[in-house]
Order: structure tokens, then C-alpha cells, then sequence
């Protein structure tokens, strides 16, 4: 798998905080704006991927790399591929909170 690692990343507050129901006006919504702009700075987000090869296509399934999934929706969207990324996303939790 190939990892990439510079992967830039940043929260639409005024999202979060609708999305939320939190009022901006709150001791609440400083202390998860806080929050928020911790992780913004020591976030490190990371993805690995890796070209997987379609070894067979069934009516309702697909075998990749030698593993068979059954799964006519994965099926329908892999009809015009032979090869596709595989990747797996993480962030780092280096956040802890004491209180």
C-alpha cells in the first residue's frame, strides 16, 4: 500500500455548529470552538491505497485480489472496471482531554 500523508484538512464551523444546534453564544460553543481549532492544529490525517486488480465478475458479485464480494450494488459500479484503488483512511488521535 502507498501511504499519503500531507493531506490538508480544515472544519466549516458555522456547519458544525448548525448541523450541532449549537448556539455561538454559549460558554459551550467557545469551549467546542477550542476544541475544534486543537484539532485543526495537531490533526494529521493519513490514507494508504493500492491498485487492486478484478479477478472475476459474477451476476451479483465481484472477486478482488483473490476475495469474493457479494454485493450486486458493488457489482453495478465496478461493470466498466478491471483495476480500482483500494484505500483505507485514518487520523492520528494525539487529542486527550482530562478534566
Amino acid at each position: 500500500m502507498v501511504p499519503l500523508t500531507d493531506i490538508p484538512f480544515s472544519f466549516n464551523k458555522n456547519l458544525l455548529f448548525g448541523t450541532l444546534n449549537i448556539r455561538r453564544d454559549t460558554d459551550r460553543a467557545k469551549e467546542f470552538e477550542g476544541l475544534l481549532d486543537e484539532v485543526q492544529a495537531i490533526g494529521k490525517p493519513k490514507a494508504l491505497y493500492k491498485v487492486s486488480f478484478i479477478d472475476e465478475k459474477g451476476a451479483d458479485s465481484v472477486t478482488i485480489d483473490g476475495v469474493r464480494f457479494t454485493s450486486p450494488a458493488l457489482r453495478k459500479i465496478l461493470i466498466p472496471l478491471s483495476a480500482y484503488f483500494r484505500t483505507s483512511l485514518h487520523a492520528e488521535t494525539k487529542l486527550m482531554i482530562l478534566r
